[in-house]
């Protein structure tokens, strides 16, 4: 039977490995961070997305799962997240994602109703992180306006951007929709480009 988590629930997970997927009505692709102790990367290798689809323990399927194998994590925690393109529509504007963690079973184990988004582009799903000598997962559900290159930068990623974008990045999501921001000017586009050529 599937568990489902609210939003800042926290279990304990025994198993060695999972897999985190994410449905949704619109297409969203989705990333993981590698975290030390202080909640931030230690480089930008340590974002596992599309461009870099490894990392330490973590991996990013052909089909759009994460997978994550804890008993070679070196990462204090993993988070996973979901974004949009910056022409799409933002995630509030249809039905709620789903984020769903199986384990070795394969059978989805957890599932994380992401409920009350409006403007945000991209938000965090689950968090595997270590307490002592356990794993054990939280659904966190924060969400980014300013989409994937406002979720890593919160976590230590250097993005390249104005000062009006930084402020953009830092400002807390406001309680009515936003214009999108030009194509080709947006946080989002310049960070896979910046890390485009980093491979």
């Amino acid at each position: 039977m599937t568990q489902r988590l609210a939003k800042g629930q926290n279990v304990v997970w025994s198993e060695s490995s999972c897999v985190v997927r994410v449905e949704a009505a619109v297409p969203v692709d989705i990333s993981a961070l590698l975290l030390g102790a202080d909640r931030r990367v230690h480089s930008d290798m340590d974002l596992v997305f599309y461009n870099n689809p490894t990392g330490v323990g973590v991996t990013l399927g052909s089909d759009g799962d994460i997978t994550v194998n804890l008993a070679v994590v070196q990462a204090a925690s993993v988070i996973c997240l979901i974004s949009v393109d910056p022409q799409a529509q933002p995630l509030g504007s249809s039905r709620a994602p789903r984020a769903l963690l199986s384990g070795n079973g394969q059978l989805p184990e957890l599932e994380f109703i992401i409920a009350g988004l409006t403007t945000e582009r991209a938000v965090l799903t689950f968090e595997l992180y270590r307490r002592g000598r356990q794993w054990k997962v939280r659904a966190i559900g924060q969400g980014y306006n300013g989409g994937l290159a406002a979720a890593v930068a919160d976590h230590g990623i250097e993005v390249e951007q104005s000062p009006v974008a930084a402020a953009a990045v830092s400002a807390p999501v406001p309680p009515h929709p936003v214009a999108p921001a030009p194509p080709g000017t947006t946080d989002q586009e310049r960070l896979h480009r910046l890390i485009g050529s980093i491979f």
